[in-house]
């Protein structure tokens, strides 16, 4: 669930047999667990006891890489049980930025549109691939985001060290991206200026290492660690806890969430 590429794996003596069995063995492994977070989603109520209730303002979630909005469903619809006026990003199957940089271009129209139209800041999730295009649409108008919250998403280093990596450029190469990533990934790296960035991350993720998921610490910047599989971030009740009691800090009075805030 990455962004842009041009690196060949395909070709890349680095990318041995071992590596690419140790890959397939991460993501099954990920996906037996998925199944443990989503059933720990059926009780999400009894975890969100003590998070206020949200103020309604707008809440626009990104897709993981190959997934669309029917995969963010199910959280779309429990922050609007939470009080929150989500909504989905309308671009359909995330495939990561093109040749053109039209697909940032778009994210960045909706958010505007959002914003104007709600007259309020806007709050981004965006899972894996979603979380990285949230902080560079936040990174271009951060006078219209609240807060930006990224699930398990390569922000802090190389994408290149993600599991599927590999087939992410073969996406890459299908879709005419042709980006230097090394260029990009030093974007990537740096915090959104001004604007309060969250990660959400696992050691348990078994696509984007923990390392490549955390923000650099800054006084806008948290990192906050949970114990879910990659797939099942948007289902995991333990993180639906996390977004709720980020989303609900004033804009303007924030304090960080020392629970479950990792030292990095």
């Amino acid at each position: 669930m990455m962004f842009f590429g041009k690196h060949n794996m395909l070709t890349d003596p680095l990318m041995t047999n071992k590596n690419k069995k140790s890959s397939v063995i991460h993501v099954a492994a990920d996906l037996v667990r998925a199944v443990s977070d989503i059933r720990s989603g059926n009780d999400w109520q009894s975890e969100l006891k003590h998070v206020p209730h949200g103020d309604g303002h707008p809440v626009l979630v990104f897709p993981g890489f190959m997934t669309n909005d029917k995969a963010t469903a199910v959280l779309r619809k429990r922050l609007e049980a939470l009080g929150y006026d989500a909504r989905p990003w309308d671009q359909g199957v995330n495939l990561g930025q093109t040749r053109e940089g039209d697909m940032l271009h778009r994210v960045s129209d909706l958010l505007k549109h959002t914003y104007m139209a709600s007259s309020t800041k806007v709050s981004l999730i965006g899972w894996s691939l979603g979380g990285l295009i949230a902080r560079e649409a936040a990174r271009s108008h951060p006078e219209q985001v609240r807060t930006v919250i990224s699930l398990g998403s390569p922000i802090g280093g190389s994408p290149k060290h993600a599991t599927i990596w590999k087939l992410y450029e073969i996406i890459a190469r299908l879709t005419g991206r042709q980006e230097n990533i090394d260029e990009l990934v030093e974007q990537i790296i740096h915090p959104v200026d001004k604007v309060h960035c969250i990660s959400i991350y696992s050691d348990n993720d078994g696509v984007i290492p923990s390392h490549i998921a955390k923000e650099k610490n800054t006084p806008f910047t948290e990192n906050i660690k949970v114990d879910a599989s990659h797939l099942g971030l948007p289902f995991s009740a333990e993180v639906l806890k996390v977004i709720g009691d980020r989303l609900a800090q004033p804009d303007h009075c924030w304090e960080p969430y020392e629970k479950y805030t990792s030292v990095v």
